[in-house]
């Protein structure tokens, strides 16, 4: 794939998804008190690459990294946690 940018053509580098989040809605409260903290937000993380989510306060930013984040006890690929109440030799 290339990019051009100002004119200058680059070639990008593709790479898997680490982490993705497709149409991604989070409304807080109900009613008049309802805030829609992210509406339809579609996102995609790739491996090796670093990302930066910018914006005012207030604008979602943290609310989208608590969204996508696996669960604490999440298995990773490649790890392997052994059934509850079990030790590793």
């Amino acid at each position: 794939m290339t990019t051009t940018h100002s004119g200058v053509a680059t070639a990008t580098r593709t790479t898997a998804a680490a982490a993705r989040a497709t149409d991604l809605t989070k409304v807080y409260g109900q009613g008049e008190t309802q805030v829609v903290a992210l509406d339809s937000v579609s996102v995609a993380f790739h491996q090796a690459q670093f990302t930066a989510i910018m914006g005012p306060s207030g604008s979602g930013k943290s609310t989208l990294m608590h969204c996508i984040q696996p669960p604490a006890d999440a298995e990773r690929p490649g790890e392997h946690h052994p059934p509850h109440g079990h030790r590793r030799p």
